[in-house]
Order: structure tokens, then C-alpha cells, then sequence
């Protein structure tokens, strides 16, 4: 049986949940996710395959790269940065 892995944004106003081992574990120090982060690097892991979310995706910001492949999610109450999509390569 495969764990499964919830957590949220500050406020709780998010919910995520992943299931599984992850695909890919990386710390990331491109220019975007320093940007994203205002920190040297950002660990990514795990594919969309096996991720959900659970509760407010309706009130996610959604910010898309210059480049446009990388979208990062914060939560719009609080703040928080909730995850990252990064298309064709998780």
C-alpha cells in the first residue's frame, strides 16, 4: 500500500496530497526558482501524476514563468506557497 503524504497552506484555507514515492527529488537552483523562493534553491519533488488538490484550488494564485514552464501556486488568504507545476518534465 502506497503512503500518502497531506499538507497546507498557513491559513488552511489549502489542502494538498500526494501519493506514493516520489518521482524525482531535485534542489533546483535555476534563476526562476530563486526568484520563486527568494532562496538560494527549492527542493522539487514528486510527478503531478500521483498529487491532488484536495480543498482550495479555487482561490490558488497562479503564476506563470516568463518562460513560461514553470507555475507556481500560493495560496490567496495567506500567502503561502502550496506548489509548483513544471509541464513536461514531472
Amino acid at each position: 500500500m502506497s503512503s500518502s503524504r497531506k499538507w497546507t497552506c498557513m491559513c488552511g484555507n489549502f489542502e494538498g496530497e500526494v501519493t506514493g514515492d516520489p518521482a524525482l527529488a531535485v534542489w533546483c537552483h535555476c534563476g526562476t526558482c530563486r526568484q520563486q523562493t527568494g532562496a538560494a534553491m527549492q527542493l522539487g519533488v514528486w510527478s503531478t501524476d500521483n498529487f491532488k488538490v484536495v480543498k482550495g484550488e479555487d482561490s490558488l494564485i497562479k503564476y506563470g514563468s516568463t518562460e513560461g514552464k514553470v507555475y507556481r501556486n500560493s495560496c490567496s488568504k495567506c500567502g503561502s506557497f502550496c506548489f509548483k507545476v513544471l509541464p513536461g518534465t514531472c
